[in-house]
């Protein structure tokens, strides 16, 4: 059942008794939509994972599902299980996400038999446990251990599946301060009819929706007795859309218009997310902050010449969010659109008060760091006349590995990967006050957001908290120059749209002063 491992990996009989599952639990085959069958492959995805693994607590229950993405019936099947050796760097972490350590063998190996075939199209979900706790007995420090989940049809693999287990041998003494915010935004989805030309609000707050999603998280982070700081960036476009949703609305779908009624389906849905959301601000966890009203990309006002419209999209901004959820944006925390910022920008948000920037992780240049760590979390922008702002930088690796389109393959995996990144990130200098910054970008898939949420909220190693207190604790280094911030590569307005609304604007002045 099990290989036998060698150099420190443990005795067989520890091996044994890892599994405490004797067979992994198969659960009834469940349907999967019929997509486009090529050679036989398993598609393996996380359902469910301990998010780590201690001495005092050293089970790992992990499961997962298998999809049978080929043509035919997959028989002879086995569940394979391998731990490795811990990894010491990012580099090292990163790379066994993808592949095997290079010339060393698993601490732990197991093989499974599985019963039955997996016909075509269907998905089985297995599931195991192990006993770790021999791993306190090879390291008397935390480290990362990759494991290896593959399916195997005749001996030969045909799903591989690769997570970070994280191993602590004690509480941290030290967590990483760690800066987050969940960004909720929607474009434009209706015409100048009213009418909505697309389905992807409703899709968005349906069961399964990124915003429902959201919003679940949201709740689990802001409610009961073990709450967690966050920065809530919420777009007045989102909530205007909700607000015309839940009064009924009409969408046009392939030439034809759907009329939906308030208090049914995605109106009713909308007026619960709206509900939520006040909920969760009422609820005084969460740092409120506001886009500008028509959330734009400010490169481009200020580009096309329409800086001069910046302060009044602002103010616009945050008085639709005090209306809609009853209480008041933090105008010294700004977090722009798409983190689209230039100099003309930044002048005229610290001459509004900002004095904390939540900025992309290109805002500034980032020289690398000493053995590859990961950057500082804070630089200070100079935006003469008005003062310094402090910007929080997302950390590269952390905001790749957040992206919806990423995440949208295996959600929970990523959850996991991302809470493994962190570790490795702690685990550069543990006993070192360090600070990290990431943000949750719009569209972040449902499947995402609650086990990503409970695993920065509950892990050890990790101190959530507000921007602007970790922008206190963390302040950039005083005797360094300011940071350059770096050209945004976002679209801007055309000249002649950029002329179009300044006579408009114009046209609006004429109009008013005729009524006064």
């Amino acid at each position: 059942m099990a290989t036998r491992p060698a150099l420190q990996a443990p005795s067989p009989a520890r091996i044994a008794a890892a599994l405490l599952a004797a067979a992994a639990v198969l659960l009834p085959a469940v349907p999967v939509p019929a997509q486009e069958q090529t050679a036989p492959a398993v598609r393996l995805t996380l359902r469910r994972q301990t998010p780590w693994v201690t001495a005092s607590h050293p089970r790992l229950e992990v499961e997962v599902r298998a999809v049978n993405e080929g043509a035919e019936p997959l028989g002879d099947l086995a569940l394979g299980i391998a731990l490795w050796g811990p990894v010491r760097s990012r580099s090292a972490y990163e790379a066994s996400l993808r592949e095997d350590p290079s010339g060393a063998l698993p601490l732990l190996a197991l093989t499974e038999p599985l019963e039955g075939e997996l016909a075509p199209g269907l998905a089985r979900d297995l599931s195991f446990r192990l006993d770790l706790s021999f791993l306190a007995g090879l390291a008397t420090q935390s480290l990362i251990y990759p494991l290896r989940v593959e399916i195997r049809s005749g001996d030969l693999p045909v799903g591989v599946l690769r997570t970070p287990v994280i191993h602590l041998v004690r509480r941290p003494e030290l967590p990483l301060d760690l800066a987050w915010w969940w960004e909720l935004h929607e474009p434009v989805r209706y015409g100048p009819d009213g009418r909505f030309t697309s389905a992807a609000l409703e899709d968005a707050v349906a069961p399964g929706g990124w915003l429902a999603g959201a919003l679940d998280a949201l709740r689990l982070l802001s409610s009961g007795r073990r709450t967690v700081p966050f920065d809530l960036v919420v777009s007045p476009v989102l909530l205007a859309q909700l607000q015309r949703m839940r009064a009924g609305y009409a969408v046009v779908e392939g030439g034809a218009v759907r009329h939906v009624d308030a208090g049914e389906g995605g109106a009713a849905r909308a007026e619960a997310a709206l509900e939520q959301l006040r909920r969760v601000v009422a609820s005084g966890v969460p740092a409120l902050t506001a886009y500008p009203f028509a959330a734009p990309l400010l490169p481009a006002m200020t580009g096309g010449g329409l800086a001069r419209d910046l302060p009044a999209q602002l103010d616009r901004g945050r008085e639709l969010v005090r209306t809609a959820l009853g209480a008041e944006p933090d105008a010294s925390v700004f977090r722009p659109p798409a983190g689209a910022l230039d100099p003309a920008g930044l002048r005229l948000l610290a001459c509004r008060g900002v004095r904390v920037l939540l900025a992309a992780p290109t805002s500034v240049e980032r020289p690398p760091q000493p053995l590859g760590f990961a950057p500082p979390a804070t630089a200070r922008l100079e935006a003469f006349p008005c003062g310094p702002v402090v910007a929080l930088l997302p950390d590269p690796a952390v905001q790749a590995l957040l992206d919806p389109a990423l995440l949208a393959a295996d959600p929970v995996l990523g959850a996991q990967v991302v809470l493994g990144e962190l570790a490795a990130i702690w685990l550069e200098q543990p006993g070192v006050p360090r600070a990290i910054v990431l943000g949750v970008p719009p569209g972040t898939p449902a499947g995402f957001a609650r086990p990503f949420a409970y695993r920065i909220s509950r892990a050890p190693f990790l101190r959530p908290r507000r921007a602007a207190d970790l922008a206190a604790l963390h302040p950039p280094d005083p005797e360094a120059p300011p940071a350059r911030l770096l050209p945004s590569r976002t679209p801007g307005f055309t000249r002649d749209y950029a002329e179009s609304l300044r006579r408009t604007r114009r046209l609006l002045e004429d109009y008013r002063s005729m009524l006064v």
